[in-house]
């Protein structure tokens, strides 16, 4: 009919368009059904996508807690405060940088700690997200503080062997 049609040779158009509606019907009944498996796939990516996001959520608080109780413990165990005013740039200390994820990049000790945070800044600087420092009464302190951290911490920086 099709091929008549397109001769001319049919004296009825409404005849070709009630031969052409089954073929019309089954084509948009397959595009229904194509849209509603897209939709489907849609929405199983999409509740996909929500789980890792709150899995990687969970992961972040999971090291932010982690972090903080290191923090907490090796204050504990060096007996020295963390965090306050520096009123000596030229003491003992142990200082910890950060990254967005609160992650400890790098553990150092210096016993000119201005100098030494400017030296990481000006190298490192665009990694470094935070920097916390300890201040120790002596150098033995210091030097064991900084060896117990790494060790338990074992920061990528230290690890790699990147002088930071």
């Amino acid at each position: 009919m099709l091929e008549a049609a397109s001769r001319g040779e049919l004296d009825n158009p409404e005849a070709v368009i009630e031969s052409l509606m089954p073929a019309a019907d089954a084509f948009e009944a397959d595009a229904r059904e194509q849209l509603r498996a897209l939709h489907s796939r849609l929405a199983e990516q999409q509740a996909a996508h929500e789980a890792e996001r709150e899995r990687w959520a969970d992961e972040k608080a999971r090291l932010i807690r982690q972090c903080q109780r290191a923090e907490r413990d090796l204050v504990a165990i060096s007996g020295c405060p963390q965090n306050g005013p520096l009123e000596d740039p030229h003491g003992f200390y142990v200082y910890y940088l950060w990254d967005h994820l609160q992650r400890i990049l790098y553990i150092g000790r210096s016993a000119n700690i201005f100098r030494r945070l400017g030296e990481h800044v000006l190298k490192r600087g665009i990694g470094i997200y935070r920097i916390t420092t300890v201040q120790c009464p002596d150098a033995a302190t210091m030097e064991r503080l900084e060896m117990q951290a790494i060790a338990e911490h074992q920061p990528e920086w230290n690890v790699q062997g990147v002088s930071a």
